[in-house]
């Protein structure tokens, strides 16, 4: 395997579907998901549509849907915090960004009943996505056997929910779907106001001549939700914590927000989200990502020779590109360059880098010195962002999920001040493969103050 830094190549011969493609070389997660749209052209056939219900005319019309499930959310945070409750932060955001991916994204629980079944498959959902690299340890109460003993009843109950959103003519609503019976478009029970990437999904298994059995659906909807959820989960907590030990940031958060709310009002409008309305936000969201990414990584299956910088590349050859060190190694702002701590002798070598030195501004233990939002405000910003992945390969719902951090964060602003259970005391975050808090307090408090 090698682990390329050069940010050059990753957009070009890492980025090109003809030299490479993406793969996910963990089997503990090739039991939970089959990564089938990975290859030729049925990748081709998969971006086209999903992005077709990515679109920023589609995105913006979802908008009041996310800020439902949005607010829903957050009031029940508040209403803990004003209970003097401490809030759970992983298990909040998770749930949060479930519901809005099952929910405004997918169109999945539309019908009637939709609260609980809402509230059963988010429950299945983490309990199997909790699975993807999990210790294989399949013995009962350990969260690999959990996730490999929920999977069928989950599947079994995505296709259900596919059954419903397009129920063949006639059908009783109470009888079990048929995992062999062909999905209709024209059978579509509708889903207004909402992105709706399942029915795109349709569309694109019919592109391919495919047909879209409910069986194969609920199976490509179990990649679909990870791929809506898992990252900007990871990516929301990032924000939440690193901001929750930054009271200075909070504050010029606030002093923004009262801004936007003066000249557009308290209604989560596009224009009050956008980055021209609220640029401090926008970088919040953005420094977040760079500091500390939900995806810290992604791999690179070689499908031919390639020639690699100065390697000779073998087809089948695996590369990790490090999303972290590439934002660790690119463009330092001059007032830390002379803050470097210098990988050991030879390790750059063995591993196929060239020989760099690691900024002090990439210190999760130390977000005060490293946190700086107004690195994206100035001329000198830095130039790549690889939290998104780069290329054919890049993930289709990056606006989407910065919609989603905006919402959260600004719901978090006008409401008050938010900080861990225990202000100043050390914490512990695992980056292999999603971003998490490991360790130390994890309970996070709110402080009514609204705007």
């Amino acid at each position: 395997m090698y682990v390329c830094t050069d940010n050059e190549i990753v957009r070009t011969t890492l980025a090109d579907p003809d030299n490479v493609r993406g793969v996910l070389p963990v089997a503990t997660a090739a039991k939970i998901v089959d990564l089938y749209n990975r290859d030729g052209d049925r990748h081709k056939f998969f971006r086209r549509n999903v992005g077709l219900s990515l679109t920023p005319v589609q995105v913006k019309s979802a908008l009041p849907a996310f800020a439902g499930v949005v607010t829903k959310h957050t009031d029940r945070w508040l209403a803990r915090a004003q209970q003097g409750q401490l809030l759970p932060v992983w298990e909040s955001v998770r749930d949060l960004v479930l519901e809005v991916g099952l929910g405004p994204i997918a169109a999945l629980c539309t019908g009637p009943g939709a609260e609980e079944q809402m509230e059963t498959v988010k429950s299945m959902c983490a309990t199997v996505q909790a699975g993807l690299f999990a210790a294989p340890i399949y013995f009962p109460g350990t969260t690999w056997y959990k996730a490999i003993n929920t999977r069928p009843a989950y599947v079994a109950y995505l296709s259900r929910l596919a059954d419903q959103r397009f129920p063949a003519p006639g059908s009783d609503p109470a009888a079990p779907p048929d995992p062999a019976r062909v999905l209709r478009l024209e059978d579509d029970a509708g889903a207004p106001g909402m992105l709706d990437t399942t029915r795109f999904l349709l569309q694109e298994f019919y592109e391919y001549g495919d047909p879209p059995t409910v069986g194969k659906i609920a199976e490509r909807l179990v990649q679909n939700v990870i791929g809506a959820t898992e990252t900007t989960a990871g990516l929301a907590l990032s924000l939440v914590v690193v901001t929750a030990l930054l009271p200075d940031v909070q504050r010029k958060l606030r002093e923004e927000q009262a801004a936007v709310i003066k000249a557009h009002g308290r209604a989560l409008t596009w224009e009050a989200l956008s980055a021209e309305a609220a640029p401090y936000t926008d970088a919040c969201i953005r420094e977040a990502a760079r500091l500390v990414p939900s995806v810290h990584g992604v791999f690179r299956k070689a499908v031919r020779d390639l020639q690699v910088g100065p390697y000779s590349v073998r087809a089948g050859t695996h590369f990790l590109v490090p999303n972290e060190l590439l934002h660790a190694l690119t463009d330092p702002p001059a007032e830390v360059v002379a803050e470097k701590v210098h990988a050991p002798a030879g390790w750059a070598e063995r591993v196929g880098l060239t020989t760099s030195a690691l900024p002090a501004w990439q210190d999760h233990a130390h977000p005060e010195r490293s946190f700086k939002p107004e690195r994206w405000l100035g001329p000198e910003r830095p130039r790549y962002l690889h939290a998104f992945a780069w290329g054919p390969h890049s993930c289709l719902g990056k606006d989407v999920a910065i919609l989603e951090l905006k919402l959260v964060l600004v719901a978090l602003v006008r409401a008050g001040w938010w900080e861990m259970e225990k202000p100043g005391a050390p914490y512990r975050l695992t980056f292999v493969p999603f971003t998490r808090v490991t360790g130390g307090p994890t309970g996070l408090r709110i402080r009514p103050d609204p705007l």
